[in-house]
């Protein structure tokens, strides 16, 4: 029986950045005996030294990718969610997803829960914008990893999910919201490497999850 947990990595930006760095390093320390680990990225040049790591081409046609429109915008999103869907197909069932990126550039994990039901585990590197798409993003992961640094801009974030609220009620909300156990400020120490691989392996016993 295979019992080993499946966690899709989201990479849909091409260029090599502290997101890659910081979800590279996490991965370096999981056991991979335990673990399936697929990449579905723009560059698989970064991820090829990850061993036994499933390696999908995320290419967005050219004549999409050059659209500057709202449009444009969502036509790439809905092109992301068909490439998450033939990924699902091709490499079975996803226990893990991991927004490797930012809100605003993993929403489609995010359209695609409702159908593969995996846990959403998003990793935020630099404060975001504030806008309703990237409030319920942070609202509906699983867990998410943030530096201090982007607190507060993920509080304002969360409070649009109240805009029809006053804003004192809507801060308060948001508050609330940032107080429960799934946000977890990530200062990249070691440390934070152990949080992030207990929340990707679902596990507590963190000893049976580094490499000895």
């Amino acid at each position: 029986m295979n019992t080993h947990r499946h966690i899709l990595i989201f990479d849909p930006v091409p260029y090599a950045n502290g997101s890659k760095q910081v979800t590279h390093q996490v991965l370096e320390l999981i056991n991979q005996k335990d673990h399936k680990i697929t990449v579905l990225t723009a560059n698989k040049s970064v991820w090829q030294d990850i061993p036994n790591a499933d390696l999908v081409n995320l290419r967005v046609p050219n004549w999409l990718n050059q659209s500057q429109s709202k449009m444009g915008h969502w036509l790439i999103q809905y092109y992301f969610c068909i490439m998450l869907f033939v990924t699902r197909l091709l490499h079975g069932r996803i226990d893990s997803a991991v927004a490797a990126a930012a809100p605003s550039i993993d929403i489609p994990l995010y359209l695609m829960h409702w159908l593969f039901r995996y846990e959403i585990i998003q990793l935020i590197h630099a404060p975001v914008g504030w806008s309703r798409a990237i409030g319920y993003c942070l609202t509906h992961a699983d867990r998410v990893f943030y530096p201090p640094i982007a607190r507060s801009s993920m509080l304002e974030a969360i409070a649009c999910q109240w805009e029809k609220m006053p804003n004192s009620l809507a801060h308060q909300q948001a508050r609330l919201e940032m107080k429960r156990d799934k946000y977890t400020p990530f200062d990249r120490d070691v440390r934070a490497h152990v949080r992030l691989i207990s929340a990707f392996s679902h596990c507590q016993q963190l000893d049976s999850l580094i490499k000895h």
